[in-house]
């Protein structure tokens, strides 16, 4: 072993004769070194990427999920959402999916983040399921107005409403004040 002078590290003398071995046994570490450094740089590559993109959402088209609807706005911008459903999935897009209100076959794009999984395709959609989704207060779109009358009793105008995706034996009579 050799010192350097002023120095605090030593320097090892390595026998001439046993040179290969000794060269060898540093390759090998060198080799391992390499392959440790690039395991953890592939595991850290992967874990980045799949932070940046989020946690994926897999539905498969005819699955039914529920919808995490917001309904308002509370204090501190907090959102205050209620789970609707189910939905049909109709199309499962790159960032989204096509769901299919069973009621009103309405259409919407949501993020697959405001998805939940309900049942796959081989739910048997009854009576009792679509009454329970139309007792839900999903908003109707206005399909047309079909009539309109003073109702003296409650001293306002009315309407008398269509709405899309329903039958018109479900229009009902809405306050004039109440349609936005």
């Amino acid at each position: 072993m050799i010192t350097r002078p002023g120095h605090s590290d030593s320097i090892t003398t390595i026998d001439l004769t046993n040179v290969a071995d000794s060269l060898e046994k540093v390759r090998s570490s060198l080799a391992a070194m390499h392959r440790d450094a690039i395991d953890v740089k592939e595991k850290k590559r992967l874990y980045d990427m799949a932070t940046a993109k989020g946690t994926t959402t897999n539905f498969d088209v005819g699955d039914y999920v529920l919808w995490s609807r917001v309904d308002e706005r509370l204090a501190h911008n907090k959102l205050l959402v209620q789970w609707v459903g189910p939905f049909a999935v109709t199309e499962a897009r790159p960032h989204s999916f096509m769901i299919r209100h069973l009621l009103t076959g309405s259409t919407y794009e949501v993020h697959g983040s405001r998805l939940r999984f309900y049942a796959d395709s081989s739910l048997d959609v009854t009576e009792d399921i679509l009454e329970f989704v139309s007792n839900q207060g999903m908003l109707l779109g206005v399909d047309g107005f079909s009539d309109h009358r003073y109702n003296a009793d409650a001293s306002r105008w009315e309407l008398l409403v269509k709405w899309t995706g329903l039958q018109d034996i479900e229009a009902s009579w809405e306050p004039l004040k109440s349609l936005k």
